[in-house]
């Protein structure tokens, strides 16, 4: 033994002051238990200190203590204690949690030893007491940031060739809680192309190296959904041997999401301002020439009108009314342009928007006789009038393409999805060919035949871009002579809540 320890050991046993110093300054508190009478337990001041409690007020009662210790805590204390009882090669070594005074919790961290006779009987139960607190509550904020920043640990073992996951980083790649994954298995979760091959390249590296990473890449779950999670990692070397990679991995997948919105918000931002220079053109500078047109057409009927001959005049009523169509494809031109203006999305009463359609096809609706049923329809998130149009351009088309002697009968209907709702317009007309089912969307693409209808060609390519500045898409089903169903998807309910 060193001489200054046994000196100290001496000093201990012939001067109180030194105990009594060790006792106060370098523990939280110290008990002596009798395990002959379990009743019986000696708490020191400090014990009491430490939980807020007068000592002068406190009986040397192990039932005093184990009033305020959680329940829990104290069973598995009674378990541990019995342990290192019968085998003192298993050490009493536990944190547990008392209630303070004034309500707090104290997590202390209680260590023992038992005392015995000359037997090998233990007769008495030595402890100490560490207020760890402090040290408790910034673990438990940690992780609490990392459950609220999605964050999880995860370490690759290279010698041993194992790799630990923490329960965050388990729930992130929705496995079991009892899933230990190889290193082959948790490459194979990142998407496969560039993510795969991007932290591929960079763990190889690492354990190379000891290049440190930092990267944002996609994820396959074990459920099948893509999301966005960023990887740190760091090398630990040794003799110029990789040892470990360890780091912390993160579900980024909501703000991952949020930026490429922005992104497509600024694209389209981008986009609506070169359409609304097209527009400009479309409606100023095309549309010139078709006035000029018309009036030189307008001054030939009234100067020369009755000396001209019957055929010519056949002609000049061609050249008008091919003058009217232009002018109105023009129009058409400018509201599809009009529709990539970036706007507010609001509240919509989807109902109620359809009460509106009613009265504004009320000439129709009444004419053909029609039906519509769309009554329950929800409340969603949009833009008013775009929407408005969308549902009164389907409206109208299944009113106009109906089947001879057969009154409309439209019917809507919706269906709440991820993220948005699904929508369907059903017919009883007269249908579409299977070969127009892909194209009649495009552009200045008309159901049927020209001479068959009064339309564009513009109405269904407008109900393409609303649907996709909500961002859903849009397609039909149909049956020819039986009628038809146009489905679409409006994907703005997460857009609106963020």
């Amino acid at each position: 033994m060193h001489y200054l320890k046994k000196e100290l050991y001496q000093r201990i046993k012939s001067d109180d002051k030194i105990f009594e110093f060790i006792q106060t300054s370098a523990l939280d508190g110290i008990w002596y238990w009798d395990l002959t009478n379990k009743e019986q337990e000696w708490m020191n001041p400090q014990f009491w200190h430490t939980l807020g409690y007068d000592p002068a007020e406190m009986p040397h009662l192990a039932s005093a203590w184990q009033s305020i210790i959680n329940p829990e805590d104290l069973q598995v204390a009674i378990e541990r204690v019995g342990q290192h009882i019968a085998d003192p090669s298993k050490p009493y070594d536990q944190i547990v949690r008392y209630t303070h005074k004034n309500g707090n919790t104290v997590w202390i961290k209680c260590r023992g030893i038992a005392v015995r006779d000359e037997n090998g009987v233990a007769t008495r139960l030595l402890g100490a007491h560490i207020d760890v607190t402090a040290e408790k509550e910034k673990e438990m904020l940690l992780e609490r940031s990392q459950t609220i920043a999605k964050i999880g640990r995860w370490e690759v073992d290279i010698l041993n060739e194992t790799i630990f996951w923490d329960e965050r980083t388990r729930m992130i790649h929705e496995v079991a809680e009892d899933y230990r994954p190889k290193l082959n298995e948790a490459i194979n979760f990142y998407k496969e192309g560039r993510s795969r091959d991007t932290i591929t390249n960079l763990f190889n590296e690492a354990v190379e190296n000891g290049t440190p990473f930092d990267v944002e890449l996609q994820l396959t779950t074990a459920t099948g959904q893509d999301i966005w999670v960023r990887s740190i990692g760091q090398a630990e070397m040794s003799n110029g041997k990789c040892r470990r990679v360890f780091g912390v991995f993160q579900d980024i997948d909501a703000r991952k999401r949020n930026e490429l919105r922005l992104l497509n918000y600024s694209i389209l931002e981008a986009k609506a301002k070169e359409m609304e220079q097209f527009a400009y053109i479309a409606s100023h500078d095309l549309r010139e020439p078709l006035l000029t047109i018309r009036g030189y057409l307008d001054v030939i009927r009234e100067d020369f009108g009755k000396s001209l001959p019957e055929e010519v005049t056949g002609y000049l009523k061609t050249i008008s009314a091919a003058t009217d169509r232009m002018d109105e494809l023009m129009k058409g031109l400018l509201d599809y342009s009009r529709l990539s203006q970036v706007k507010k999305l609001q509240k919509v009463e989807v109902t109620k928007m359809l009460d509106e359609v009613m009265a504004d096809l009320d000439n129709s609706i009444s004419r053909e006789k029609a039906v519509i049923d769309y009554a329950g329809l929800p409340a969603i998130y949009g833009y008013p009038l775009e929407l408005k149009l969308l549902f009164q351009n389907l409206i109208s088309n299944a009113i106009r393409y109906r089947r001879e002697g057969v009154a409309p009968h439209i019917k809507l209907a919706f269906a709440t999805i991820d993220g948005g709702w699904k929508f369907t317009v059903k017919d009883n007309g007269i249908g579409i060919q299977e070969s127009q089912l892909n194209t009649i969307f495009g552009l200045y693409r008309q159901l049927h035949d020209k001479g068959k209808s009064d339309g564009y060609g513009i109405g269904l390519a407008n109900c393409k871009k609303i649907v996709e500045l909500h961002g859903g898409e849009i397609w039909t089903t149909s049956t020819p002579g039986e009628g038809s169903v146009f489905h679409f998807t409006l994907m703005t309910q997460e857009v609106s809540e963020a």
